[in-house]
C-alpha cells in the first residue's frame, strides 16, 4: 500500500487530501481542511457494476453524515469522481470547516478540493481526461476508462459546520 498527500488552496481555504492506496483494490481517502479539520461525513463509491458487459451506472454511491454537518456533499463528490476516473472503489471521510464563510469563499473552496481531486490524479497517474497513461498500463492498479466532469464545486456547501 502506498499513501499519498494532496494540498490545495490558500489560507483557511487550504484543503488536504491524503490517500491510501490498496494495489488496485480501492483508495481510502480523508479530506480535511478550513479552520478545524473534523471528520464530519463519509462516502463509498464504487464503479457501476457489468452486466451482459454493459455498464448499468458510472458509480453506485453509499453515504452516512454526522448529523448537522454538509461534509458528506464533497465527500461524495470526490469519491463519485475517483471511483469513475480510476475504475476502483473510493472511501472518502470529509471535515472541512470555516467560520463565517462568504458565498465567494464557499466558491474558492470548492475550487480548492477540485484542485486537490486534480492533483492526487495526477500523482496516481492519471490525465486530465479520465484516461491513464500508456506509461501506467500493467502497473499495480486497476484502471477503467471515465469522465472525470462532476466536480466538487458545484455541490460542495459549507456554513461552518
Amino acid at each position: 500500500m502506498r499513501t499519498f498527500s494532496v494540498q490545495a488552496g490558500e489560507g483557511r481555504l487550504r484543503v488536504r487530501l491524503e490517500v491510501t492506496r490498496t494495489g488496485g483494490q480501492g483508495l481510502a481517502c480523508f479530506l480535511h481542511g478550513g479552520t478545524l479539520p473534523h471528520v464530519g461525513g463519509q462516502a463509498l463509491a464504487s464503479p457501476g457494476p457489468l452486466l451482459h458487459g454493459a455498464r448499468l451506472s458510472r458509480a453506485d454511491l453509499w453515504v452516512a453524515t454526522v448529523p448537522g454537518h454538509k461534509d458528506a456533499e464533497a465527500a461524495k463528490t470526490v469519491a463519485r469522481r475517483l471511483a469513475i476516473v480510476t475504475g476502483q472503489p473510493a472511501c472518502v471521510s470529509c471535515g472541512i470547516h470555516v467560520d463565517d464563510a462568504t458565498p465567494e469563499e464557499l466558491e474558492r473552496l470548492g475550487h480548492s478540493i477540485d484542485a486537490a481531486v486534480d492533483g492526487l490524479l495526477e500523482e496516481l497517474g492519471f490525465d486530465g481526461t479520465g484516461q491513464e497513461p500508456a506509461s501506467n498500463k500493467g502497473s499495480d492498479e486497476a484502471s477503467a476508462p471515465g469522465e472525470a466532469t462532476h466536480h466538487a464545486a458545484e455541490e460542495a456547501v459549507f456554513d461552518g459546520r
